[in-house]
């Protein structure tokens, strides 16, 4: 991806650990990618068993899903998102 600033910013690997990676005009800035103490998925199944409202639905992944293969579908190209 291409941030707005021009910096060329990829998902490595360096020494086996994943990282961010920014680059423009030669340097290059790393941070690493610190794995989450539990992921939505975690949160929406305790949420389900314990009874509680969920942060997200099956409708909130699908259009996840729907963005992700939209903006697979135009490299490139920037994407406008309906507010939900």
């Amino acid at each position: 991806m291409v941030s707005s600033t021009g910096h060329l910013v990829r998902l490595e690997t360096r020494d086996g650990r994943p990282v961010v990676a920014a680059s423009r005009e030669g340097r290059v800035s790393i941070w690493p990618v610190e794995p989450l103490p539990e992921t939505h998925f975690d949160r929406w199944v305790h949420d389900l068993e314990h009874g509680q409202p969920v942060e997200c639905s099956a409708q909130d992944a699908l259009r996840d899903i729907e963005l992700l293969h939209a903006a697979l579908a135009r490299p490139g190209r920037r994407l406008e998102m309906a507010q939900a």
